[in-house]
């Protein structure tokens, strides 16, 4: 499942670089945190490995959540592609290419949807983080795709979490 993006987000006032072995070749990445993506409700069920509206009982008539619920995975990759453009001065932009990872991703329940954060990695050569340096610590601008795991359920082991918090408000109710 592909999830189109255009929000803000917040980026991290710093970043890091490493080196890290993909197959049998060492590759340096960039590693830069994000937070604050709203997802809408609907999109943030099927990151979650649930049918759509499956978490509507988190939320109550008017779109609120019923109360404040993170819901994290850190061994779940999504692949990214887009780009994150400064807010102020569009031409501060850094291209990510679809091998771009979304990893550590955490979901916290807003009204009509979550607030994704998580970090990007990326394979970097040369000086292109030198791109970043106007960005940190920005609110930005957001666009692109986010591709979910076709062979697992995105976050299948918050399923339980979700089921038992689930049947929490089944019952109040």
């Amino acid at each position: 499942m592909r999830i189109e993006v255009n929000t803000t987000c917040e980026v991290a006032k710093s970043f890091a670089v490493k080196r890290r072995k993909n197959g049998g070749t060492l590759q340096t990445v960039a590693a830069l945190k994000f937070s604050q993506v709203f997802i809408d409700r609907e999109y943030s069920d099927e990151m979650l490995g649930l049918p759509i509206a499956a978490t509507a009982l988190l939320y109550g008539e008017d779109g609120l959540p019923v109360s404040v619920i993170t819901i994290g995975r850190k061994h779940i990759v999504y692949q990214f592609a887009g780009v994150i453009t400064g807010n102020r001065n569009k031409d501060e932009q850094i291209k990510l290419a679809k091998d771009t990872e979304v990893a550590k991703c955490e979901l916290q329940l807003a009204p009509n949807g979550a607030l994704l954060t998580g970090i990007l990695l990326w394979q970097v050569r040369g000086d292109e983080v030198e791109d970043l340096e106007p960005l940190l610590g920005q609110t930005c601008v957001l666009n692109g795709l986010i591709v979910l795991p076709e062979q697992i359920d995105a976050f299948s082991q918050a399923k339980g979490e979700v089921d038992r918090v689930l049947g929490k408000f089944k019952g109040t109710q």
